[in-house]
């Protein structure tokens, strides 16, 4: 073999490892935006379990766990347009420094009225569609999948994590070395976030048309009304089956809990690398809806025996991972890429809609 044939069969070779793996970038913003998602998750899943324990006056305990909620859905459109206009990364530092500050005003005040205002400011952070975005710009649509089941495993195991460290940090340190915690995971953050290498030639040119150009192509994209219409029902039937589930499995270990997310999030990341390797992603996307709708059936009408409703929870967490993965991965792909953090803000803020929705069905019904 001549060394010129040689030199071609190593640019083919070079070609075909460009086009069936990540490179550098795309995999260093991958793990960059993963690891974002899961320290401020963190600390997020950690006061959760302990809140209600600290202070007597429930009702402001729900206000302090629901304006955060409430604020993310509000701010998700507007900061996911302005960052198509100044850039992914200036909102996402800025939206962390805010998560910051929010964590250690809850932390320096002893009373329920200084919690309410740090979790607003972590609220006013609502950065989630700008990392997706920042995601989608850098990473190849045929990888964005498995990046977002990356992102995905992130947040799963910082959720494990916080149910368990959450209570220890409570009891042996208190309520505010929770929120010390949470400042310092997003400074982590803050710090990760600064070092990615993303040059301006990596990201999308901005458009400067205004606030309604911005938005009617996404809000007349079929495609895209259909993935958020999708995601708000998706997180509706999570928050529902989360006023139920923790009386069902009151019973369950920290482990069954932990078990069950864990294989769920190992069968759902099977599925999205066969869907997408085989181009049968919507064959995939049917399926599992059909999923959630036998999950709905089984604990409906068996939830009282153990073995079906572990079942019927792995399934449902099986198929919510799959269609959580896909839905902001299809948002990318249908959105033009000028209004991306726009259609990402619409599609997140929708999700927010979906979980007040469903939590408000589930505790009625």
């Amino acid at each position: 073999m001549s060394i010129e044939s040689m030199l071609r069969l190593c640019y083919l070779l070079s070609n075909l490892a460009e086009h069936y793996s990540m490179n550098r970038t795309e995999i260093l913003v991958t793990f960059g935006v993963a690891m974002t998602f899961a320290l401020r998750m963190l600390g997020l899943f950690m006061v959760l379990p302990v809140l209600g324990s600290h202070f007597v006056d429930l009702a402001l305990v729900g206000v302090a766990l629901g304006v955060y909620g409430l604020l993310q859905a509000i701010l998700q459109i507007p900061l996911g347009m302005l960052s198509d206009r100044l850039g992914r990364k200036k909102i996402i530092l800025i939206g962390l420094l805010l998560f910051i500050l929010g964590s250690g005003i809850a932390g320096c005040y002893n009373n329920i009225y200084g919690v309410i205002i740090g979790r607003a400011l972590q609220g006013s952070a609502a950065i989630g569609c700008v990392l997706l975005a920042l995601m989608a710009d850098v990473v190849r649509e045929q990888f964005r999948a498995r990046a977002m089941a990356i992102i995905g495993i992130g947040i799963a195991l910082s959720f494990v994590i916080a149910m368990v460290v959450g209570p220890v940090l409570y009891a042996h340190f208190g309520l505010a070395t929770i929120f010390y915690v949470m400042s310092i995971l997003g400074g982590i953050a803050l710090l990760l976030m600064y070092c990615l290498p993303i040059s301006s030639t990596q990201q999308v040119n901005y458009l400067n048309n205004n606030i309604i150009d911005n938005l009617l192509p996404v809000l007349h994209n079929k495609n895209l009304l259909l993935c958020n219409f999708g995601v708000m029902l998706l997180h509706a039937l999570l928050a529902a089956w989360f006023v139920v589930l923790p009386l069902k499995l009151q019973n369950y270990s920290i482990g069954v809990y932990a078990s069950i997310i864990c294989l769920s999030f190992l069968i759902a990341i099977i599925l999205l690398q066969y869907s997408n390797r085989n181009n049968r992603l919507f064959k995939f996307i049917i399926i599992n809806i059909i999923l959630l709708l036998v999950a709905q059936v089984l604990l409906w009408l068996w939830a009282d025996i153990g073995y079906i409703l572990l079942f019927s929870v792995t399934i449902f967490m099986v198929a919510f991972n799959f269609l959580e993965a896909n839905l902001p991965m299809l948002v990318t792909k249908f959105a033009p890429p000028s209004n991306r953090g726009a259609a990402l803000g619409v599609h997140s803020s929708m999700q927010f809609f979906g979980t007040f929705v469903g939590g408000v069905c589930g505790g009625l019904l």
